[in-house]
């Protein structure tokens, strides 16, 4: 095996464990402020799970308005001339 096909594997093994930990990192940050909101039980156990749909939503909508956003510059580009 080549020295960059090593390094290459290295790599993505590092960028896999950094995304675990990020994902360790986030739940247990929900969980502690969870917490301190007064969740408990079932509650506290989805917190993670349900801020992670909010964020996931507001991703897409934001993405989704910026192409709507490039779409009518575009078409308003064509009926300048």
């Amino acid at each position: 095996m080549s020295t960059a096909a090593t390094a290459g594997i290295t790599i993505g093994h590092l960028v896999v464990a950094a995304g675990g930990l990020g994902i360790v990192a986030y739940s247990s940050y929900q969980w502690i402020t969870g917490y301190r909101d007064g969740l408990r039980g079932q509650e506290l156990a989805m917190k993670p799970l349900t801020r992670g749909k909010e964020l996931a939503s507001a991703a897409v909508d934001s993405v989704s308005q910026g192409i709507q956003e490039i779409r009518e510059r575009r078409r308003r580009r064509r009926y300048v001339y």
